[in-house]
């Protein structure tokens, strides 16, 4: 009995010796567990008054303005690209994050980032009723006007702060 005890002892020992060691190259801290991040922020504009589409000499140049406030935007990645030493062999999947502008259009997000990791956006549809003239001091609007934006995209490297404005 005393034989069996001290076989499974030693091989305890073994098991957990060999699943302790590190890889080499491997980091020691947590900070190798934790994501590294890059900040996305900006602005997200529209033409919603067109009344305010020339300059003070009447030459035309678009004014944009805010969407509504939680206009959503959706942005993703190949989590293969957000893996610092990736497996061709593994299926990552898409990850997805999502923020919200505020009322001014204004942005932000903090997103997982390695070297030139590119994330694709998308923004959210929105209706609005845009401004376009006057008729007697009074506004004229044309109503339920859908706004849809192309998908783009944005590089980040990990610790950088990215700013970017995003039309409709």
């Amino acid at each position: 009995m005393k034989n069996k005890f001290r076989l499974l002892t030693v091989l305890a020992f073994a098991i957990i010796a060999t699943f302790a060691c590190k890889k080499e190259g491997e980091e020691d801290d947590l900070a190798s567990t934790t994501e590294k991040t890059a900040t996305f922020k900006g602005k997200v504009l529209a033409n919603t008054d067109q009344t305010n589409d020339t300059t003070e000499f009447g030459t035309p140049q678009t004014q944009y303005e805010a969407p509504p406030a939680g206009t959503k935007i959706i942005l993703s990645i190949d989590g293969y690209d957000l893996d610092a030493t990736p497996d061709d062999d593994y299926d990552y999947p898409v990850r997805t994050f999502s923020t919200s502008t505020d009322a001014s259009g204004n942005f932000s997000i903090e997103l997982p980032a390695l070297s030139n990791s590119t994330y694709e956006y998308v923004l959210d549809e929105f209706t609005a009723n845009v401004k376009i003239g006057f008729q007697n001091n009074s506004p004229i609007f044309d109503n339920d006007v859908i706004f849809s934006a192309t998908p783009g995209s944005v590089t980040l490297t990990q610790g950088q702060v990215r700013v970017k404005e995003l039309f409709y």
